[in-house]
């Protein structure tokens, strides 16, 4: 880019034409994630997401991790689609507990899993059963021998 287009782009920057197209993007991108936020917590309360849950308990899988489909990989228990809307609704309704790292990496629990978001020159999204997830599954198999 020359000096003069770099002059015209930082000009218009500077006009009220720039300002209120670049609100009314903000205000958009505000709406839309709103939007996705409020159907992610619809599907924290669905019957789905249980079935999701359950099926995550009976799996012999540690960490599962969003990036395993990227590479021409499956999970016999849960597609891609199920992954991220699990992952989602969890991060929307709890707040994130732990920074990991010098990225914004953080983790959020939820009854024994861990999932982490990881950012570096992508974004790595990852669920851990933790020991708490493992104890609790022992229990509950104990209590239902």
């Amino acid at each position: 880019m020359s000096p003069e287009d770099m002059k015209k782009v930082l000009d218009y920057m500077d006009t009220e034409e720039f300002k209120r197209e670049a609100e009314e993007s903000f205000k958009e991108e505000i709406k839309k994630s709103e939007i996705k936020r409020k159907k992610n917590l619809k599907f924290f309360e669905s019957k789905e997401f249980i079935d999701i849950f359950k099926r995550f308990e009976k799996a012999n899988e540690e960490v599962i991790s969003g990036d395993h489909w990227m590479y021409g990989g499956t999970y016999d228990f849960l597609s891609k689609e199920e992954f991220y809307s699990f992952f989602d609704s969890v991060t929307a309704k709890i707040d994130p507990i732990e920074e990991l790292g010098n990225f914004s990496d953080e983790a959020t629990y939820y009854k024994g899993l861990k999932f982490v978001v990881m950012n570096g020159q992508g974004t790595v999204y990852l669920i851990t059963k933790t020991e708490d997830f493992k104890k609790n599954l022992l229990s509950q198999k104990i209590t239902n021998f």
